[in-house]
């Protein structure tokens, strides 16, 4: 009985077992992912390929990196931010730029007198902080606090499940 367990256990693990490392799989989609691993951070990659169980990234530069899958802890769509996030950001962006914009331009454009010009420029000044504020603001807001749509721990999940995971969603397979 002993000599036969060996046997029958190595026959039960090649039958048993599924070899994926010449199986590769391209994307479809071009959308950018937020992965994070043991010990590294990818932010705005695109996902190339999976071929076995390594990733293929490449950044916005085309600097390809490759990722074990076992050791993706995180992944997460880019985020984005909702209309009132934006609105509500570009607002007081706006309004924070267009003060420093009156600060800024007060000195610069001295209305003591009744001279109309300076306070032309006084008011380009305001004009000029408020769109830098809110343009400066939005994107600030959707590098820091945006939402991703797709947020997903990954830490305990086993190898197959990641993989038919990363098939289905982010490879659009």
């Amino acid at each position: 009985m002993y000599k036969l367990l060996p046997i029958l256990l190595f026959t039960y693990g090649l039958a048993g077992s599924t070899d994926d490392t010449s199986e590769v799989f391209e994307a479809k989609g071009d959308n950018s992912w937020w992965i994070k691993t043991y010990n590294q951070s990818f932010e705005n990659y695109h996902i190339v390929k999976m071929e076995g169980d390594i990733l293929f990234i490449n950044d916005k530069d085309g600097n390809i990196e490759e990722i074990s899958i076992t050791n993706i802890q995180f992944i997460a769509s880019k985020p984005e931010l909702t209309l009132d996030q934006g609105i509500i950001w570009g607002g007081l962006g706006a309004y924070g730029g267009a003060a420093v914009g009156y600060f800024i331009g007060w000195p610069l454009f001295p209305a003591w007198g009744s001279d109309e010009a300076d306070l032309r420029g006084i008011h380009k000044m305001a004009v000029i902080g408020a769109v830098v504020g809110a343009v400066w603001t939005y994107k600030w807001r959707q590098k820091n606090k945006g939402v991703s749509r797709t947020r997903l721990m990954m830490t305990s999940w086993p190898i197959h499940r990641k993989k038919d995971w990363i098939k289905s969603i982010v490879l659009k397979l």
